[in-house]
């Protein structure tokens, strides 16, 4: 089997992303990951064509909430080993190649973020290792059976058109704003020629788009088994995404996931930003412009609209946010000071769901803008306050 590695001197200063490369030998490739921190392992699966660079700013302050943060690099992405024929990558083989690193690594009670195809890979992995997963953030994603919408398709035709995926292309394609020519850079970075890319330009080839292909009947078992999930879990989407429309592509997981509570909305319109000032905005979307607060007397977090988020340290005060609770919200619950929670510069995701990765999720008794329960660990000032520096800069 002819394997592309892309050389290293490809990934030096890449803007935002100071991480120490870490590499484990599976089934004779070596695969990548970023692991950062000690404590209650987050693991966070990228989507396509994207690679552990995506989760960049989230890695530091799930660090400093007291997590340990690991984010692979599939076989074909990032610093991972590339096989060069693009019939060897399946979607089997890429959740099994992931199992072995991750049982490698000795994950346990993980609390499991995926995006885009981090769906169908991490969530499957999710359902077939319980012991080794914990809670699930399950964010823009889908599971295919066979039905895919035009947005997909139209995806689809173009990776199918274009072997030499333009990959900076495709992401600066799907981000709200310009991104930096360096970010792009930084995205292209795995992939110097086409030979480099026989993973990512088949990966939407890979999806079962009838009821009878390959891939199918895997993917809707593990809808299945999301049924029977009774851990943690929360659903968070974007409202601008084609290929995983809202509400409709989060219902489907709020309805198999008992625990999961309503679905959070993640605007897709952007939020203000003041370069004079120091303010950030997520400018990477779809998840993109909202800052989240958490009500002065009791421990549900809200949606809050045009909230810029000022440049903070660690020890300095956050502005506060002005939150009234509506008077359904229990008073027994662990009042939480009104802070401000950052977005993230994550381009497919959000940061503010991390924020409440730990929780049980209960469906609202009351107004949509409630979102979520914060019980322990995340009444924590500690935990908190690594939010509430958070700082989008991307």
């Amino acid at each position: 089997m002819d394997v592309f590695r892309t050389p290293d001197e490809r990934f030096a200063d890449l803007p935002g992303y100071p991480f120490e490369p870490h590499y484990a030998d599976v089934d004779g490739l070596r695969l990548h990951y970023l692991d950062e921190g000690e404590g209650r392992t987050v693991v966070c699966f990228h989507g396509e064509p994207s690679w552990s660079y995506l989760y960049r700013t989230m890695v530091p302050p799930l660090v400093a909430g007291g997590h340990r943060v690991i984010c692979p690099d599939y076989a074909g992405f990032g610093r991972s080993d590339k096989p060069t024929d693009r019939g060897w990558y399946t979607y089997d083989r890429h959740v099994d190649l992931m199992t072995r690193l991750l049982e490698q690594l000795d994950v346990r009670d993980a609390i499991v973020v995926v995006q885009d195809w981090g769906g169908p890979i991490g969530l499957r992995w999710a359902v077939e290792n319980p012991d080794r997963a914990g809670a699930l953030a399950v964010l823009n994603t889908g599971l295919f059976t066979g039905r895919v919408g035009k947005g997909f398709m139209a995806w689809r035709n173009f990776a199918e058109r274009n072997p030499d995926l333009p990959v900076g292309f495709v992401i600066q394609g799907a981000t709200t704003t310009e991104l930096p020519d360096e970010v792009v850079a930084a995205y292209e970075a795995p992939f110097p020629n086409p030979e480099s890319k026989a993973g990512a330009a088949q990966f939407p080839l890979i999806v079962p788009i009838a009821e009878d292909a390959v891939g199918a009947t895997e993917m809707k078992a593990v809808l299945e088994a999301l049924g029977r999930w009774d851990k943690p879990a929360m659903v968070a989407f974007s409202d601008s995404d084609p290929v995983f429309p809202y509400p409709r592509a989060g219902e489907i997981f709020c309805d198999a996931i008992a625990t999961a509570g309503e679905q959070v909305k993640i605007e897709g319109r952007r939020s203000r930003s003041e370069s004079s000032s120091g303010w950030a905005e997520n400018t990477e979307g779809p998840a993109r412009g909202r800052a989240l607060g958490s009500s002065p007397s009791g421990g549900w977090l809200y949606g809050v609209e045009g909230v810029p988020l000022s440049p903070v340290s660690p020890v300095s005060p956050v502005p506060p946010v002005s939150v009234v609770p509506p008077p359904e919200v229990s008073a027994g619950l662990a009042p939480l000071s009104t802070t401000c929670f950052a977005t993230t510069g994550c381009e497919l995701s959000t940061v503010a769901p991390l924020a409440i990765l730990d929780c049980t999720s209960t469906r609202s008794p009351t107004a949509t803008s409630v979102r979520s329960r914060l019980p322990s660990p995340f009444t924590s000032r500690t935990t908190i306050r690594a939010f509430e520096t958070s700082k989008v800069n991307v």
